[in-house]
């Protein structure tokens, strides 16, 4: 099993840690999204000034995806996976900074 230090946002009121035992290359590129992209995101006092846009998300990822050899990586799975790890607040759109 390998620990992975994550400073990152929990969308949710259970705070638990998942059980990582398993990942497979897509949950690894998701985790690291969310620590490159949301980890300095305060979900009890929010700024939508730092949210990350859609569009640098998917960029990151698709990025990576290359660096890492992830095959048959697609933008609209890119974009599911933006979807995934974005705040729920945030989801809606309307971030125009």
């Amino acid at each position: 099993v390998i620990t992975l230090p994550l400073t990152a946002p929990i969308f949710s009121e259970d705070q638990t840690a998942p059980d990582l035992s398993y990942m497979t290359p897509d949950m690894k590129l998701m985790l690291d999204a969310v620590q490159a992209l949301w980890s300095k995101y305060d979900l009890k006092n929010p700024d939508p000034s730092i949210a990350p846009f859609k569009k640098d998300v998917v960029k990151w990822l698709m990025d990576e995806a290359a660096k890492r050899n992830i095959q048959d990586f697609s933008k609209s799975r890119a974009e599911m996976m933006d979807t995934i790890i974005r705040c729920p607040k945030s989801r809606g759109g309307g971030n125009t900074l």
